[in-house]
């Protein structure tokens, strides 16, 4: 059976992102998203955190419900993938973090298949 990537261009566009990353993500099992730098929360996020600076993207996992967020961990990644920090959804919260768009190119696959579910 043939596996649907879910982005075209991510590998262009995060060129250093682990492999292990990259097909998590590709297959859904991880989710990417976009860190909104102008937003009020991130600039006190990175006060406590100044690492989380050079981070663009966050790595996460889609499946964990709200109340059990503390257990999750995130992979904050730079504009090329290179892995910046890693932090416990103990130390920190990602929602107001997030663009609503993640800015990678979604698979002409990926989009026939969520379009007919």
């Amino acid at each position: 059976m043939k596996t649907i990537k879910k982005y075209d261009n991510i590998e262009s566009e995060l060129p250093l992102l682990p492999s292990v990353l990259l097909e998590t993500i590709q297959s859904e099992f991880l989710e990417i998203q976009k860190l909104d730098k102008t937003c009020m929360k991130y600039n006190s996020v990175t006060e406590k955190m100044p690492e989380l600076l050079e981070a663009t993207y966050v790595v996460f996992s889609k499946f964990i419900k709200r109340e059990e967020h503390k257990y999750e961990k995130f992979i904050f990644v730079n504009d090329q993938g290179k892995i910046i920090a890693s932090m416990s959804g103990q130390d920190m919260e990602l929602y107001g973090l997030l663009e609503p768009q993640c800015g990678l190119k979604l698979s002409e696959e990926y989009e026939h298949l969520i379009s007919t579910s």
